[in-house]
C-alpha cells in the first residue's frame, strides 16, 4: 500500500471526518460530477512533492511527501470545521496505520491557507503536511 493509501484509509475510517463529509473523499482529483452538482461537503489530497533521498547503502529511506487536504464546503464554516477535523487527526500523527504496512513516523503540519472558488462558490480550506514514513517489507 502506498503512503497515499494510508491517507485515505486514515480519513475514510475516523468517524469525526465521515461524520462530515461522509463517503466524499479523493485522492488527486475532485470527480467532475462533484464539481458540476456541487455535491460538497469533500476532501480531496493529493502530493505536492515527493522528494527522493538516496544512500548509498540503500534506497530504503523513509518517504516524505508534501501532501496538500483539501477541505470543501459551500461556507466557509463548513470547510472549517472538516479543516479542524483533518488538523486534529493529522497533527503529530505516527504509528502503523492498520493493515497498509504503512508505518508514520510522524506527519507534520507545514502550511494552512484559504481560498474561495467562484465558479462553485465553494470554500477550499488547504492543509500542507510533510509525512515522514516507511513502508513494512513483508
Amino acid at each position: 500500500m502506498s503512503i497515499m493509501s494510508a491517507i485515505y484509509t486514515t480519513l475514510s475510517t475516523t468517524s469525526a471526518i465521515t461524520n462530515l463529509v461522509g463517503a466524499r473523499i479523493y485522492p488527486n482529483t475532485l470527480p467532475q460530477d462533484v464539481r458540476e452538482t456541487n455535491k460538497y461537503p469533500a476532501i480531496m489530497f493529493e502530493t505536492v512533492t515527493n522528494p527522493q533521498d538516496h544512500n548509498m547503502s540503500t534506497d530504503d529511506t523513509p518517504e516524505h511527501p508534501t501532501i496538500a487536504m483539501h477541505s470543501y464546503g459551500q461556507t466557509y464554516q463548513i470547510a472549517d470545521d472538516i479543516r479542524t477535523q483533518v488538523i486534529t487527526l493529522f497533527k503529530d500523527f505516527s504509528g502503523e496505520v492498520t493493515g497498509s504496512g504503512i508505518t508514520f513516523q510522524r506527519i507534520f503540519l507545514n502550511d494552512i491557507f484559504d481560498q474561495y472558488i467562484s465558479e462553485t462558490e465553494t470554500h477550499d480550506l488547504i492543509v500542507n503536511t510533510i509525512a515522514w514514513g516507511n513502508r513494512i517489507i513483508i
